[in-house]
């Protein structure tokens, strides 16, 4: 939980180092960015620091610290839907206040609210909660987690300390996977681009070996399309339409990526390739196609995955975006030139 083993954002942790050192306090602040860049990290840390007993905040030894890290400590009430519901509804929020906020801490000075994912928050709950960040006690901190600013209305966006956290450069995370995750050292350098920044989705991706294998047979069936045996068009549309949703996206994801990378090739930048351990694969890949031809495929998987997050038919979707895939790969596509 110690603010120094943090990796990045070194602005905003020690600007929360110092409130919770000095005392001074702000009744709401916003952790905001995207998953995995370190929000609900920062934001433990800064629980702990806040009930924190000992000199060094947060130590990590004292009880307040043992108690938030096991999430017993009675000071923390966590935000969180009711049993069955998808979002945190205005009853929630006016229990927390009629229970909770009102209530005086019992063991150290300060109360802390915690929303996990602010996008939960409805209109309604928002506004139920604004009624107290109106006028709260002195006592009462809330700090929410959210992945941007435009989940909030406005007048608590006023009413609350924003902290935005960016993505890290590419080399921090790479710095972090090497000290962390020396098995996988070829495969650093995608993970650190793929992961956008974010060293919990390159954790997540390193750790879960059904990414990687997900990975590896979409580079495959993305090769094989700019092959000339028309049954890897009946296999590719076989393999992404029998996928579950979250498998599919991770492969569309990844098809996209090795577009983009090929595109990248072609016109010289390989130091943008997300894909650098395959590199010597996409230079033969390369050499199949055209660039107008991967350009129009990469249109066409992005108009699949946009029409995928809009319940389009998956099976007929899958099936016309890899027909069209495949055409524009082999420059058969019937579309008006550029």
């Amino acid at each position: 939980m110690a603010f120094s083993h943090i990796v990045g954002h070194e602005l905003i942790r020690k600007r929360l180092q110092r409130a919770a050192m000095t005392g001074r306090v702000a009744n709401s602040y916003l952790f905001l960015g995207p998953d995995g860049v370190g929000k609900k990290t920062l934001l433990d840390a800064f629980v702990a620091a806040l009930l924190c007993e000992g000199e060094d905040k947060p130590c990590g030894r004292c009880a307040a610290c043992v108690k938030v890290r096991t999430r017993n400590h009675p000071d923390v009430v966590y935000i969180v839907p009711q049993k069955g519901k998808k979002t945190i509804s205005v009853d929630v929020i006016r229990d927390v206040i009629a229970e909770e906020v009102y209530v005086r801490p019992l063991l150290g000075h300060r109360k802390l609210f915690v929303v996990e994912d602010g996008a939960l928050l409805g209109v309604p709950a928002q506004n139920a909660l604004l009624k107290v960040l109106e006028e709260p006690p002195q006592y009462a901190v809330f700090l929410i987690a959210a992945q941007d600013a435009g989940v909030f209305l406005p007048t608590i966006l006023s009413r609350s300390q924003q902290l935005a956290l960016r993505p890290l450069p590419q080399e921090q995370v790479m710095a972090y996977m090497a000290a962390h995750y020396p098995a996988l050292s070829e495969q650093h350098p995608f993970l650190a681009a793929f992961s956008g920044g974010c060293i919990g989705r390159a954790k997540q991706m390193a750790e879960d070996g059904t990414f990687l294998q997900l990975r590896s047979e979409a580079n495959a069936h993305m090769m094989s399309l700019a092959g000339s045996h028309p049954a890897a068009l009946q296999g590719c549309i076989a393999y992404v339409a029998g996928l579950s949703e979250p498998e599919r996206e991770t492969v569309l994801a990844c098809m996209i990526a090795w577009l983009r990378d090929s595109l990248c090739v072609m016109v010289a930048r390989r130091q943008d390739v997300t894909n650098q351990d395959q590199l010597y694969e996409l230079l033969l890949f390369c050499e199949k196609v055209t660039k107008r031809g991967v350009a129009r495929a990469l249109d066409a998987l992005l108009a699949l995955e946009r029409g995928l997050s809009g319940n389009a038919n998956v099976g007929l979707a899958v099936s016309n975006a890899l027909l069209s895939v495949w055409e524009e790969l082999h420059e058969e596509g019937n579309r008006c030139p550029l």
